[in-house]
């Protein structure tokens, strides 16, 4: 998603919570993400989002307000998760 809608302005942040960084990176050489990756081994971003569920996604507009989260992902809901991020990225255009 990243490469196909980052020069619409999408940004995908993953957050690493595990505690020790050097297992995601040993993950990550093998399979590397194209999207930017930060290490919360404290899980504060866990909290202060209400991370009840893993993975969990968490769609923000452009003026970081919340637009929806899903908890897990499903294959079969791919093309619903997508549209959300087009009509989102879609509203966030006709604003500016």
């Amino acid at each position: 998603m990243q490469e196909k809608y980052g020069g619409d302005g999408l940004v995908i942040i993953g957050v690493n919570m595990d505690s020790d960084p050097a297992e995601a990176n040993a993950f990550l050489q093998a399979y590397p993400a194209r999207f930017k990756i930060v290490n919360d081994p404290d899980g504060e971003l866990a909290r202060e989002y209400d991370v009840i569920a893993m993975p969990s996604s968490y769609v923000f507009d452009r003026n970081g307000v919340l637009v929806t989260r899903h908890l897990g992902f499903k294959v079969k809901r791919q093309e619903e998760y997508e549209a959300i991020l087009v009509e989102s990225l879609s509203a966030d255009k006709e604003r500016d």
